[in-house]
This record gives structure tokens, C-alpha cells and sequence, in this order.
């Protein structure tokens, strides 16, 4: 899948909204199943981002996916990432690609040498892919630290994306290949 970034705009705010409460989302996304109030959403969603973005796929030319950077520490050469697909394009790899095009535009523009992502027992099948592949490595875990449905426990996990894995997977052709 090919895809291009596009810089978040006001305009978007409303269809992120409904993206991030999504049923299918809202359990494992940012707001663990709370609905935001939507007149503060647009607020939140630049509070802390450097950048993100709405990936838009070459055929049809439509939002396949949102990217996040934010809470950059630029001394010490961090950032982390959110990325989520839209609910039309769950499980289809939309998320995995753009997150590799978000790193990709964050380690050309920033000298960050990893990203982080922070994710929970239930959405780190998501980058199942990568972590098989040696692209993400668990560098974290607290046991039990979200509940769900009272007595469903989540583990809260961070993932690392190292500035030379992804140089030397470009280098070698598998970012593309990376489903």
C-alpha cells in the first residue's frame, strides 16, 4: 500500500472524533472507551503533537489512517507515536504503513534515534508483524495496569523503533514489504 501525508487540518477534527470512538477503536485507543467532549477534542488532539498526519492511500485517495508524533524530547532523542487505522481499514496493514511513513518523515527531520509506542495487551497484536520481524522491540511492561469491564486486565506495553533498524530495512527494501 502506498500512501501520502497529509497534515492534519481543522477540517478533519470531526472525522478523527468519530475514528477515535469508534466502537471497534474506543476500547484500546487514547480515551479507553470514554467519549471526549467534542468541543475540547480538537484541543487535545494538538496538545503535546509535533506532527501528525491523516495517510491517504494512492487508489481511491482517501484517509486510511492517522499518525501522531508527540511528547518529543529532542535532547534526548525520543518520541512517541500513535498511529490508527480508520474503522473502514482495520486489519488491513493501513496502520503499519503509516506508521512506517510517520517514522520515516520524524527520523528525516528530527535527529530522534527511536520512536516509542505505548500500547496494551490488546491492541500490541497490531504490530505483531514487526515484532516478529525484530523492527519493534518490547523494551517495557507493567503488568495489569489498565482494566477493562471490571475485571479484565490489560498489560500496558512500549515498544521501541530504533533510528538504525529502520535505516537498514530501507536500505534493504522491507519497509514496503512490512504487512
Amino acid at each position: 500500500m502506498k500512501i501520502e501525508l497529509k497534515p492534519v487540518r481543522p477540517a478533519d477534527v470531526d472525522m478523527l472524533n468519530q475514528w477515535f470512538t469508534a466502537v471497534e477503536n474506543a476500547r484500546v485507543w487514547r480515551y479507553r472507551g470514554a467519549t471526549p467532549d467534542p468541543e475540547a477534542f480538537g484541543t487535545h488532539l494538538w496538545a503535546g503533537t509535533l506532527a501528525h498526519f491523516l495517510c491517504i492511500s494512492e487508489s481511491p485517495r482517501v484517509p486510511v489512517c492517522y499518525v501522531s508524533i508527540y511528547d518529543a524530547n529532542l535532547a534526548s532523542g525520543h518520541a512517541k507515536m500513535a498511529c490508527i487505522s480508520s474503522p473502514q481499514h482495520r486489519k488491513t496493514g493501513a496502520s503499519t504503513f503509516g506508521f512506517i511513513a510517520g517514522a520515516s518523515y520524524a527520523f528525516k527531520h528530527w535527529p530522534f534515534e527511536r520512536i516509542l509506542l505505548e500500547c496494551n495487551t490488546y491492541s500490541v497484536e497490531g504490530f505483531a508483524s514487526g515484532i516478529e520481524r525484530g523492527f519493534l522491540h518490547e523494551i517495557a511492561r507493567i503488568p495489569r495496569y489498565e482494566r477493562f469491564a471490571m475485571n479484565d486486565w490489560a498489560d500496558l506495553i512500549w515498544l521501541e523503533y530504533r533510528r538504525e533498524v529502520h535505516e537498514k530495512n530501507a536500505e534493504a527494501g522491507y519497509l514496503g514489504a512490512w504487512k
